[in-house]
């Protein structure tokens, strides 16, 4: 308890004065309230007491005197003042009970008096109309009853009654004023004979704590310069303002550094580092801070890399979708948008073709782009050739920054100029080179559009090996059926002439090893097309070690966060970076975190995610069901209800499930087209089959000389 009082004296001490203090302003509000009461009793018996008086004077002389006036002058303007009285008679008794009943008046006698004004109204009515029918006699013995001096005698007794209770009620008003001023005096000599002595001891009480406040201010300030900023300079402390201003700017100045990085801005600088202090702050706030400015910077540059290539790749693919049926068309309109979306001013596509002649391939230009115009040129590569024969054979990408003078020009109606950069880049898959691309600009590509072309290249090679799978499978097609033409015609031949039956099965045999090489084909096809799909699984798996390095990038980043204000704002910043939908739920599928691709995704808020959207949104997911590194396809909800498909990579963060969503609406199209490409090649095979048996069939007729069905 001492030592309680001992820190706490002076709060003690202001403490018992501000109840002092306290009190004394309640006496003086209470006085104050006293006052006016009392003022408010006095007028309202000063009122009270008039109304009472006003019956007499206002009612009972002006009704007694106007009906003698009358009765004697017959003038009916006399009766204008008597009428008024007669009017406001119910009204003012009716005032004066109200306002007696407010003060707790029994009003029993005032009712009585107001039946006697009543009854003496009525009476002196009929005095008015004695006098208007002329009878002066009954007039004047009505007159003679002096009944106002009988309502004058009930009307004194009940206004000294009231009387009195007013001069009452002012006594006790006037009475409790005077207690109440009395009061104050007494609190007032108190509070003279308590705050002297505890002013001087709060007075010595801050002496001796500004000395300690001073070595505190010379602490915080070594502290400050210690863990937030130290500026270089001498070290003053003898201003609590300034030392406290100092510390408050270097934590607004942390602040609002922490914003700007939090908002995108990453040139953005501590105010006052120089570089003769740069070296004294490098352990401290301002240090850790510019270095996670660093730190984030390089992981947007990074993700904005990974987004550029990611949405490239996905309009890419559905270039790619939508022209893999016209070989022409494909490789123009991929060539186009390469050039566009990597801001070159020349490229060209060449296609691996097959001269039957020499049975050897070569390269031919497939399609060519400079300033956003065809140049319909016919242009052949040999093996070997020159740059991008070269590429060809060593299947690997080609990239030169110095171009050599006459190797190509880029030209406009003010002149030309030749590339300062040229990449080769082989369009491969399954380890075949289906073509080469080469595009020629006046900038170096750097590492991650290098990797796109190449990755792009996989999907062009992808499609023009479809594309002419699909072309051989037309041709076999049309082969077929022109046979089968044929043997209806050679039909009608071999009746008439059964000599030619010899050279007509040598002919038939020809085209049967034909179709048994087409169906060879459409199995290589087919298996091409299995590979294919191992190789779109293959790219899944590199897409979820891409999605496990986010995750341990995200958790070296909050571990780092949290030695900093507001961490839970800097993760969201960074997740909604994020190309991936990010939430992080717990086990009852409770949403406490996600990021600005996953509403984007899904429709639906933050705060809606975290409330209720979860078993709104992800119903088909079962988290009980969930274990590490799991890697799912559902279909989710999105807030408007549309469903799309979702892949969700699944890891722990604690006692928690952190869940990357990612859009796979297009592989799972591309799938399925693989699967019907698939289902297309199996259909062609049978057809072919069909039509051998149909060959098998019309031969066998032929040498039985039987009709054909």
């Amino acid at each position: 308890m001492k030592e309680f009082i001992r820190k706490n004296a002076v709060v003690l001490a202001v403490g018992l004065i501000m109840l002092l203090m306290i009190l004394g302003a309640s006496l003086i509000l209470n006085n104050k309230a006293s006052m006016v009461k009392n003022n408010i009793i006095q007028k309202e018996s000063e009122s009270i007491t008039m109304a009472t008086n006003d019956l007499l004077y206002h009612s009972l002389h002006i009704i007694d005197l106007g009906v003698r006036i009358y009765g004697f002058t017959k003038k009916e303007e006399m009766l204008n003042d008597v009428k008024r009285a007669f009017h406001d008679m119910d009204p003012t008794f009716e005032t004066l009970e109200a306002r007696l009943a407010a003060q707790s008046f029994k009003g029993a006698d005032v009712k009585k008096l107001h039946k006697h004004y009543l009854d003496y109204a009525r009476f002196n009515e009929q005095m008015i109309e004695k006098a208007r029918l002329d009878s002066m006699e009954v007039f004047k013995s009505m007159l003679a009853e002096d009944k106002g001096t009988e309502l004058w005698k009930h009307w004194y007794e009940v206004s000294e009654k009231i009387k009195a209770f007013e001069a009452e009620q002012s006594l006790q008003a006037v009475t409790s004023y005077e207690a109440a001023q009395n009061n104050t005096i007494y609190l007032q000599l108190l509070m003279l004979s308590l705050g002297l002595p505890t002013l001087g001891f709060i007075i010595f009480k801050i002496k001796n704590d500004d000395l300690a406040l001073r070595n505190l201010l010379v602490n915080l300030e070594e502290n400050n310069r210690q863990y937030i900023f130290n500026p270089g300079t001498e070290l003053l402390a003898n201003d609590p303002k300034t030392v406290i201003d100092h510390s408050i700017h270097r934590f607004k100045e942390a602040s609002e550094l922490i914003k700007r990085i939090a908002s995108g801005d990453f040139e953005a600088d501590w105010n006052g580092l120089t570089i003769t202090n740069r070296n004294l702050n490098e352990d401290n706030l301002a240090g850790e801070l510019l270095k996670m400015r660093e730190n984030m910077k390089r992981v947007r540059e990074e993700d904005e890399k990974r987004l550029w290539s990611t949405e490239g790749l996905a309009a890419f693919s559905e270039i790619v979708r939508n022209n893999q049926d016209q070989l022409e068309k494909l490789a123009h309109e991929t060539l186009i948008y390469l050039c566009r979306y990597l801001d070159v001013q020349q490229g060209s596509l060449f296609i691996v073709s097959q001269d039957e002649q020499q049975n050897e391939d070569y390269l031919e230009m497939a399609a060519c782009y400079a300033f956003n115009k065809k140049k319909h040129l016919q242009k052949r590569i040999n093996i070997g050739e020159g740059v991008v024969g070269q590429a060809y054979l060593e299947k690997e990408t080609t990239l030169l920054s110095k171009v050599p003078n006459g190797y190509t020009s880029v030209t406009s109606g003010l002149g030309e100029a030749t590339p300062t950069c040229l990449i080769v880049v082989p369009l491969i898959y399954n380890d075949q080179v289906a073509g080469v691309l080469e595009l020629a600009g006046f900038q170096v590509f750097a590492d991650y559009q290098i990797a796109f072309l190449e990755k792009a290249g996989e999907f062009v090679a992808s499609a023009i090996t479809t594309v002419k799978i699909a072309q051989n499978m037309r041709r076999i097609l049309q082969a077929s059926q022109q046979q089968a033409e044929e043997l209806k015609a050679a039909e009608e031949e071999m009746r008439q002439n059964m000599e030619e039956l010899q050279a007509t099965q040598e002919e038939t045999d020809r085209r049967g090893n034909e179709l048994e090489r087409a169906n060879a084909e459409a199995e290589v096809q087919k298996q091409l097309m299995v590979q294919n799909i191992e190789k779109l699984k293959e790219k899944e798996r590199e897409n979820e070690v891409q999605a496990e390095e986010l995750r341990q990038n995200l958790e070296a980043l909050a571990s780092t966060q949290t030695e900093l204000e507001n961490s839970k704002q800097k993760i969201q910043a960074i997740l909604n970076k994020s190309p991936m939908g990010i939430l992080v739920a717990d086990q009852q599928g409770s949403i406490s975190l996600s990021n600005q691709p996953l509403t984007a995704l899904t429709g639906f808020t933050h705060e809606e995610l975290e409330k209720h959207a979860f078993q709104t949104s992800f119903k088909f997911l079962q988290l009980g069901k969930l274990r590490e590194g799991d890697k799912k396809r559902t279909k989710t909800i999105r807030k408007d209800g549309t469903s799309f498909m979702t892949e969700v990579y699944v890891t722990t963060l604690e006692a928690s499930w952190l869940l990357y969503v990612r859009d796979v609406s297009m592989e799972v199209q591309r799938e399925q087209q693989l699967g019907k490409s698939m289902e297309n090649a199996e259909h062609l095979r049978r057809k072919a089959a069909e039509h051998e048996a149909e060959l098998m069939a019309r031969i066998s007729q032929l040498e039985k000389k039987e009709p054909l069905t």
